[in-house]
């Protein structure tokens, strides 16, 4: 492997190795060449050494009696997963899992048995314990408490403390790995602030070093700079700001109950100075609109059985919604049942069936303060007939046509049938009592035409074919 830079065709460079197998242990892994940048493993790293244990016999050595074999027996905590190894041979324990976390396990204790006859179930055996710590390597980032802090200071105090910034780490804590180093990266150009860590608490904390005051410019003046409705005046010498009207929290200018407007402060230097501040005005809102209904006239059919309501308050919580509807039984034409659907809305149910006609709804609507309007709300319902799927305002409007088109000719065919229908009448009283018509000798019914709109019907001529000629009895007319 070869580690190389951008800029070593321009300057001549020096590579170094720090860390983890280059200067900390396990030290010497790594080298490598500060000339060229290239990278040399010195060992395998699939078995890190770690220590060894050395058993001895006192029985004739270079015999089978005093060659001792070496088993690893236990570790602990195992978690069913085995860090370590022993070399049978020569009882050498290494690392057998690379995955080796301090801040999951600190510590480990292993039982090594060494066993003579190379470990025959003949041979001597005894038990060692070895107790293996885990260091710390610096593979933890190291982060803040919160991502914002916020301090207040007097002014003309320094050097003060401003506040303290913790900083947190998982490597080992009072190590190097975990000690945190602050900077200021932004902000202190004057070099008022500087930070130091306290190594205790792993803590920035911040200092202010030279006083700040809160004097502003000797020469300036003031005006606005953003007043959409002109709420405000500013003296310019002073920056004192008065009120010019009444505030009104349905002003359109007025977002979520706040006015906004800017101020300027301009220095009377060349080039000019300009700071912007912003005033923030929260106006309360006043129970000053009663609800009403949206939409008082609605026409629906006769076979509606449900009409729904709905009204609005134009003030904001706590002086609005939600509303409370209530019926005026004796200034309403029908009966209704009132059930409310949301904050805002009702649903209006007939107890019985509604008829072609006009009904007035009356009813009282109150906010959430109990607020209602002066008069009472009145829904007019206009009710129509409908049929095979017409809407009921296209049938009113037909009748209503309809109506209007019987005029002068309407009129004058009708004078001719009440000539003849007093005529009728006059004759019938010419006879006498007891005389009487026969009856019909076919149902009457067959022959009458149904009409069910106003003016001129159609003609038909009634099948006289039917009728028997029998001779009149006397008092009958033909």
């Amino acid at each position: 492997m070869m580690i190389r830079s951008d800029s070593d065709k321009n300057v001549t460079l020096r590579y170094t190795l720090k860390g983890p197998g280059a200067n900390q242990p396990p030290i010497g892994y790594f080298i490598v060449n500060p000339y060229t940048g290239f990278v040399r493993l010195t060992r395998p790293l699939d078995r890190t050494s770690v220590t060894q244990v050395v058993a001895k016999d006192a029985d004739e050595p270079n015999t089978l009696h005093t060659r001792i074999a070496y088993t690893l027996i236990k570790q602990e905590p195992n978690n069913g997963m085995l860090f370590f190894a022993v070399d049978k041979g020569n009882g050498t324990i290494s690392v057998k899992n690379p995955t080796l976390d301090r801040e999951v396990h600190r510590s480990f204790v292993l039982t090594v048995q060494a066993a003579d006859m190379y470990g025959s179930p003949e041979g001597n055996s005894a038990m060692a314990t070895v107790f293996i710590d885990i260091t710390d390597v610096n593979d933890n980032i190291p982060t803040l408490e919160k991502d914002e802090f916020s301090a207040s200071i007097d002014e003309n105090e320094a050097p003060v403390e401003v506040l303290r910034i913790q900083a947190l780490d998982n490597d080992e804590e009072r190590t190097d790995n975990w000690l945190a180093e602050f900077e200021i990266v932004s902000g202190n150009e004057d070099g008022r602030f500087s930070i130091e860590t306290d190594p205790k608490t792993n803590m920035g904390v911040l200092y202010l070093n030279k006083k700040k005051t809160g004097k502003t410019a000797e020469k300036v003046k003031y005006t606005k700079g953003y007043d959409p409705d002109n709420w405000i005046s500013i003296d310019m010498e002073t920056a004192e700001i008065k009120l010019n009207k009444v505030p009104d929290r349905d002003s359109p200018f007025v977002v979520n109950g706040t006015y906004y407007a800017k101020i300027l402060c301009i220095s009377d230097e060349l080039p000019p100075q300009t700071s912007t501040g912003t005033i923030a005005l929260q106006v309360e809102d006043l129970n000053d609109n009663c609800p009403r209904l949206l939409n008082n006239v609605q026409t629906v059919c006769s076979d509606t059985r449900v009409v729904n309501v709905t009204a609005e308050d134009e003030d904001s919580d706590p002086n609005g919604a939600p509303l409370e509807f209530s019926l005026i039984p004796e200034k309403t034409k029908g009966k209704w049942n009132l059930q409310r659907i949301n904050d805002i809305s009702a649903s209006l149910f007939a107890e019985d069936d509604i008829w072609s006609g006009f009904y007035e709804v009356t009813m009282e609507i109150r906010d959430k303060q109990g607020l209602a309007c002066p008069e009472k709300q009145v829904l007019r319902l206009e009710v129509c007939t409908c049929s095979e799927g017409a809407f009921c305002a296209s049938k009113v409007a037909a009748l209503r046509t309809t109506s209007a088109s019987f005029g002068k000719a309407g009129i004058v065919l009708l004078v001719p049938g009440f000539l003849c229908l007093i005529l009728l009448l006059v004759a019938t009283t010419k006879y006498e009592s007891g005389l009487h018509f026969i009856d019909m000798p076919f149902e009457t019914k067959e022959h009458l035409i149904s009409y069910y709109t106003e003016g001129k019907g159609v003609d038909g001529d009634v099948p006289l074919t039917a009728i028997p000629s029998n001779p009149i009895r006397k008092g009958v007319m033909k």
